[in-house]
């Protein structure tokens, strides 16, 4: 027996909305009673929009959820926010939490679809991880802040499963880089029509500009080029776009991260991209001979004969003009062994999880320059947040997917996970506020999943659907 989903008249969607424009009309031309009556007068209208979205991804899920891929994908990384404070319920956050709800319900309504990738050990330890940071809403400090991004963190992870399922990994890439394509030529023709918008000007000691689109921060801007650019590479190299699109979109990625000045992110995609094309060439064992030889004679140099003064050699790194810049990163250093001594405070399951901004400002003193808002480096941040028994699944997973990375090489799994842990030294990654990494991420992750699960499903992707049959040369 087949049963159908529901559909809905046009006279109900309606109503809802009617009933909540009517209400807000009727307060117009009362007293004021302020902003609240208003944004309660919105909830019908709320409602039936969730509503008629579930409803959707449940009668059609392959369009459903393809949308909200592109919702995803480019309206959050827009900037929204007029005051600099990433705990504020600003318009940025609202938009957030909103879609974060709704594929939470959508989830849960699909959740049979979702369970059998629990088989693998890596989507199981992913999703323990994001349990336990809906648990340290329990303890955080900002527990209303902790529980939107844990929240976040579990939906991505289960909207990643979501679509393996209904679209499969062609159509997932394709609409990603081009969404991405989208969302990159729009900074970048920003940068050029409304530069006081896209351009963040230099602090005391720079003296270069950086792009930053209309993202809320350059580096921000670079780790979304570099996940476009690894999206594009995955697309050549499974045919789903030509070589001329493929060299365009290489030009583009790479003038928006060198003008974005983002020199961790470049060298973090630089190296996981040659990583991976050394582990897939039949030269793997003589270049990790090779590269172990040199880095024994470096150290058996250093040793003996000390390092050579490389001081004016780092200054032409920096945007100062000073080697102490690249040395200790911007001053992240210092964050670092701040977060280490505040890590020990609560070492099991910490502050929870991303509630460490005012943690670490009150242990600054206001003379400090660096931005203390998080740890600035993935691996202290989940301990800081969730402690080291909170982290112990997100170490476990990280491990596992670098042991395959040696044993069992994949290219699109282990382009992300090494670009991953790269931008995870410098930056907080994966660990802080669910961004387009951590969907990229968590896409890599329901992607061994799918490998278990799908293969012999009667419910798996159709390869020749209409998502995946488009190439654009």
């Amino acid at each position: 027996m087949t049963i159908a989903a529901p559909q809905l008249a046009p006279a109900y969607l309606w109503l809802a909305p009617a009933i909540g424009l009517a209400c807000i009309g009727t307060l117009a031309t009362a007293a004021d009673l302020g902003t609240t009556s208003y944004l309660v007068s919105l909830l019908p209208v709320l409602a039936c929009g969730v509503g008629f979205l579930i409803l959707k991804a449940i009668e059609q899920p392959r369009n459903a959820i393809a949308c909200f891929l592109v919702f995803f994908v480019f309206v959050p990384r827009l900037n929204f926010r007029i005051e600099p404070d990433e705990q504020a319920f600003d318009l940025q956050n609202v938009i957030k939490l909103s879609a974060w709800i709704v594929l939470f319900l959508v989830s849960a309504v699909r959740w049979r679809r979702i369970a059998p990738f629990l088989r693998e050990p890596v989507v199981a330890l992913a999703f323990a991880y994001a349990t336990i940071t809906l648990a340290s809403t329990g303890w955080s400090e900002v527990p209303a802040f902790t529980g939107a991004n844990a929240l976040g963190l579990f939906v991505q992870l289960s909207f990643c499963c979501l679509l393996m399922v209904d679209l499969g990994e062609d159509a997932t890439i394709r609409i990603m880089v081009w969404s991405l394509l989208a969302y990159v030529t729009l900074g970048v023709i920003g940068g050029g029509l409304a530069p006081e918008l896209t351009w963040l000007p230099p602090s005391l000691e720079e003296s270069t500009y950086r792009l930053q689109g209309f993202s809320t921060h350059p580096n921000v801007f670079a780790q979304d080029t570099a996940v476009f650019t690894i999206l594009a590479l995955m697309a050549r190299s499974k045919g789903l776009i030509g070589c001329r699109v493929f060299w365009g979109m290489l030009l583009l990625g790479g003038s928006v991260l060198l003008a974005t000045g983002s020199r961790t992110t470049l060298a973090a995609l630089l190296a996981a991209t040659t990583l991976v094309k050394i582990r897939n060439s039949r030269f793997f064992g003589r270049t990790v001979f090779a590269a172990t030889a040199i880095l024994a004679l470096a150290l058996a140099w250093a040793a003996l004969a000390g390092l050579p003064n490389l001081d004016n050699f780092l200054a032409g790194f920096s945007r100062t003009g000073q080697a102490s810049e690249i040395l200790t990163l911007t001053e992240r250093t210092e964050i670092w062994e701040v977060a280490w001594m505040r890590i020990f405070e609560k070492p099991l399951f910490g502050w929870g999880y991303n509630s460490t901004l005012q943690v670490l400002a009150d242990s600054f003193d206001k003379s400090f320059h660096g931005t203390s808002n998080h740890a600035h480096n993935s691996f202290l941040q989940s301990l800081l947040s969730v402690g080291f028994l909170g982290s112990l699944p997100a170490f476990a997973w990280t491990f596992l997917l670098v042991y395959r990375f040696v044993t069992r090489p994949d290219p699109i799994r282990d382009q992300i996970t090494l670009f991953t842990i790269g931008t995870g030294i410098s930056e907080v990654g994966i660990s802080g506020v669910p961004v387009l990494l951590t969907l990229a991420c968590m896409w890599a992750i329901a992607r061994e999943g799918a490998k278990r699960t799908l293969a012999n499903s009667s419910w798996a992707p159709r390869a020749n659907s209409s998502w995946g049959a488009m190439r654009l040369d």
